[in-house]
């Protein structure tokens, strides 16, 4: 709330992708397909977290952006100890995501072990992206690199299902 009692909200939830159309959730009859809007490839939104934080930032910050990101970024690198509910949902990921490289390893210790409740979870792929939103703010996720990195992501895995039908 502002000095004159005014509060604002920003809505930063995920948006629809580009090649989202009405009816990509419905069957030919044009009823929902159970689940198919909260599971699986078409399911998934561009995030806006980022964006919303750094416009919050931009209209209403006070300290420098890189001032803000950088304790986010030395968590990541440094590392957090992992907790049993994130061990947890880690067991269960690893399960679903075998074929999927970099979240089956996500988890796991330079052994190749997912990483237990007490010892030090360490995510340098984060602190990666981290870096380039401290440095370039918004853009840092939604151009270059990281953008990059999950539309081949999002190709590839589309690539991979089309061979299973």
């Amino acid at each position: 709330m502002n000095a004159g009692g005014e509060a604002t909200t920003i809505d930063f939830r995920e948006k629809a992708p580009l090649a989202a159309t009405a009816n990509m959730f419905l069957d030919s009859a044009g009823k929902l397909i159970k689940g198919s809007n909260h599971d699986g490839l078409k399911a998934v939104g561009v995030p806006g977290t980022v964006a919303g934080l750094y416009m919050a930032h931009q209209q209403y910050g006070k300290l420098p952006w890189q001032e803000l990101v950088q304790p986010s970024v030395d968590l990541a690198k440094k590392g957090v100890i992992m907790s049993y509910g994130i061990h947890e949902d880690a067991l269960w990921i690893n399960e679903e995501a075998k074929p999927i490289d970099f979240i089956y390893s996500y988890f796991r210790n330079a052994k190749g072990e997912i990483i237990k409740p007490g010892e030090i979870w360490k995510q340098p792929s984060l602190a990666k992206t981290l870096e380039l939103i401290r440095d370039r703010g918004q853009d840092g996720f939604y151009k270059g690199e990281t953008a990059d990195e999950i539309e081949n992501y999002m190709k590839k895995m589309v690539v991979s299902l089309l061979k299973k039908i």
